[in-house]
């Protein structure tokens, strides 16, 4: 049989030093008028906790009644995209760049209202970000 190992004797409660660093911050949020946090109360109460009502089922559908089910509305699909690759300047590329991160754009956006600005016609829901089609 192997003999006990000591234990160490932990004091119970919370550490002086630590209750003054507390009641100096309680002080400091009320001057300051900073709010504090409320937690609810927990009931000791050893009353049974109230039965969940639950709504009932709704009644069933008459044999020739089908069942009405929501469509999902489908709006305006992008074009068909494809890769393409221009040589540019390096100057324009950080251009590009530069007004997408400014503008908190994509680059692909800031290039295609560019070329709209040109005259090329780009439709609206193109210029929407979104998964990409290919």
């Amino acid at each position: 049989m192997k003999p006990a190992l000591p234990t160490k004797k932990m004091a119970l409660g919370v550490d002086p030093d630590i209750m003054q660093t507390m009641a100096a911050v309680k002080e400091v949020a009320q001057e300051s008028n900073i709010p504090t946090v409320v937690h609810p109360k927990i009931s000791t109460s050893t009353a049974a906790p109230s039965p969940v009502v639950l709504p009932a089922p709704p009644a069933p559908l008459p044999d020739d009644v089908a069942p009405v089910v929501a469509k999902k509305v489908r709006g305006p699909k992008p074009a068909p995209v494809r890769r393409t690759s221009v040589d540019l300047p390096v100057y324009v590329i950080e251009q590009i760049r530069s007004m997408a991160y400014h503008d908190n754009k994509t680059k692909r956006r800031v290039i295609l209202e560019a070329l709209r600005a040109g005259g090329l016609t780009v439709k609206d829901i193109d210029l929407e970000e979104g998964p990409a089609d290919a």
